[in-house]
């Protein structure tokens, strides 16, 4: 929400969940969430709840309908994402589900339902929302790795590949370039979201793959450039997103994975716009944020995720002062 200036304010991180307020009207909420990738669903909440029947009774009754006519309803109940607890959710689906028929004179349709609620049951506290929007559960799917036109094993899934380019407040018009774009995962993305995207790499056959997929995917690149990610024919750029080589499939032209690192972050800190922001994944123990620091730049943001038991990724967001 960052990049497309949509203010907001986060009053409560839970386990799979947040809770944030906004001025923004719903449309532009659902705009900006139609370009994640790790957000799954967005509702309004309308009861913050104990789970005590009485309590969460007299929660119900001060309901007031949503806006808009509807005369059918679905609700359903889950634990909250992540959250291992014990909740008997068929049957806080049918106590909830009960009030709420005869609080809003409407009845049930699990199939078509013109209001959808949904519960997340917490420990002592139920949360219930409206359902405003749900991302479609194959929406990288055409884009997997595995189908694209030019495969490499070491590139990025589109789900990642997207959330980087998200996580360096990308939007669309500016300019985004990706020094080891590989096949072309992050540049893909970041196309497709509006963005002016540049590559390079420093395999011809790499350039050449692509290129073959941005084509693949309707993406027009302002170049992919067969080079060297440490001597950057580039003055300046809006966004950096990348995810240097390492592993066993991918090469780092005989140097290591940290020196790589340690000659690239100047030369990001140097073409990156004052005010931008780079993305980088990076080995878990590489030592990413003090060589982005020593290189000029402020690390903003920090997260890992686990691949296997060999690797870990950390994927570093800093910010050019």
């Amino acid at each position: 929400m960052e990049a497309e200036d949509i203010p907001f304010h986060v009053e409560e991180r839970l386990p799979g969940l947040v809770l944030f307020d906004s001025p923004r009207p719903v449309g532009d909420l659902v705009k900006t969430l139609e370009r994640a990738s790790m957000t799954k669903a967005l509702y309004k909440l309308i009861l913050d709840s104990n789970l005590q029947g009485e309590e969460l009774k007299r929660g119900l009754d001060g309901l007031k309908p949503p806006r808009g006519e509807a005369e059918t309803f679905s609700l359903r109940v889950s634990r909250a994402p992540t959250l291992n607890v014990k909740v008997d959710t068929a049957g806080l689906e049918r106590f909830i589900g009960g009030l709420l028929r005869r609080r809003l004179g409407w009845s049930v349709d699990l199939k078509n339902p013109q209001v959808r609620f949904q519960g997340f049951a917490l420990p002592d506290r139920l949360l219930l929302g409206v359902h405003l929007y749900r991302r479609p559960l194959r929406v990288f799917e055409s884009r997997e790795p595995t189908v694209r036109p030019r495969f490499h094993p070491a590139t990025l899934t589109p789900k990642l590949a997207r959330c980087m380019v998200n996580l360096s407040r990308a939007r669309s018009g500016q300019t985004l370039l990706d020094p080891f774009c590989g096949v072309g995962g992050v540049l893909i993305e970041a196309g497709l979201i509006g963005c002016r995207v540049i590559g390079v790499d420093a395999q011809r056959r790499m350039c050449e793959g692509c290129l073959e997929n941005l084509r693949h995917y309707g993406v027009n690149a302002l170049g992919v450039v067969w080079g060297d990610a440490l001597h950057l024919p580039f003055n300046q750029v809006d966004r950096v997103v990348a995810d240097p080589p390492y592993g066993t499939a991918a090469s780092t032209m005989k140097r290591s994975t940290k020196t790589l690192l340690e000659g690239f972050m100047p030369q990001c800190a140097s073409i990156l716009k004052k005010g931008g922001y780079a993305c980088l994944a990076a080995p878990l123990g590489i030592g990413l944020a003090d060589i982005g620091s020593a290189s000029g730049l402020t690390p903003v943001e920090n997260h890992q995720i686990y691949v296997h038991k060999r690797l870990t990724r950390e994927i570093l967001v800093f910010k050019n002062p």
